[in-house]
């Protein structure tokens, strides 16, 4: 290991990738291709130790052609069994919790568990699914109203977009809006949304119900910027 302030990162000139400076010394320490790597620490705690020194030194600044660069990472951590997990299980694993690190913001550790499994295939059943559920009309749309205490007058009524799966009941727009806004799904969803929304209390109105009461809508930013909004 090195105490000086060099980059953090070299390359090791042998074709066998990145080399991490600071960091333990293990058997495998690890390989850094691009601006991605592995890292194979002996057991639970090196593991911690390794991805916490790995994102305090690459969160140091550093300066390039004059000028003082900020960095971030985001690592996944996984930790198996010997003989139970195999190298493609853990890979797969701390490619599932970087994710989730990426996810929360990114710039922080994540370690993968049960309930991470859990969120990762809730997450890929919405994405694969999502597109066709929007393009057949499965969504559907709850109305929370807004009152007058002192009246009891409906003076609004807010549209809440549901999904009814049909293995994993009703979803609500937190389970989905953040994958619809990740595979660019948010403007189709919105306008649906609208669409819907504004045919049902059309129809409300034309039928005397709601007449004074207003519509309101929630807007996903990325669907305020989209086009032809």
């Amino acid at each position: 290991t090195t105490s000086t302030r060099a980059p953090a990162v070299r390359h090791a000139g042998d074709g066998s990738g990145w080399l991490l400076r600071g960091a333990p010394r293990f058997d495998e320490q690890g390989r850094f291709n691009g601006y991605s790597g592995t890292a194979r620490p002996t057991d639970a705690q090196d593991a911690l130790e390794l991805a916490t020194r790995i994102q305090a030194t690459l969160n140091e600044r550093v300066p390039i052609d004059g000028e003082m660069l900020t960095r971030t990472v985001s690592i996944g951590v996984a930790i198996g069994t010997p003989g139970r997990d195999s190298t493609s299980d853990l890979l797969r694993k701390a490619y599932q919790a970087v994710l989730d690190a990426k996810s929360d913001g990114g710039n922080m550790v994540a370690v993968y568990s049960e309930d991470l499994a859990l969120k990762s295939a809730l997450h890929n059943d919405i994405e694969l699914h999502l597109q066709g559920v929007i393009e057949t009309g499965a969504l559907m749309l709850h109305y929370l109203p807004e009152v007058d205490m002192r009246t009891g007058q409906v003076l609004a009524t807010e549209a809440l977009v549901r999904w009814q799966h049909p293995t994993r009941g009703l979803l609500l727009p937190d389970s989905f809006i953040g994958v619809a806004e990740s595979i660019n799904l948010a403007g189709e969803l919105g306008r649906w949304v609208m669409r819907r929304a504004c045919a049902e209390f059309s129809g409300w109105r034309a039928r005397g119900i709601g007449t004074d009461a207003v519509l309101r809508l929630n807007v996903s930013p990325v669907q305020l910027v989209s086009e032809g909004f």
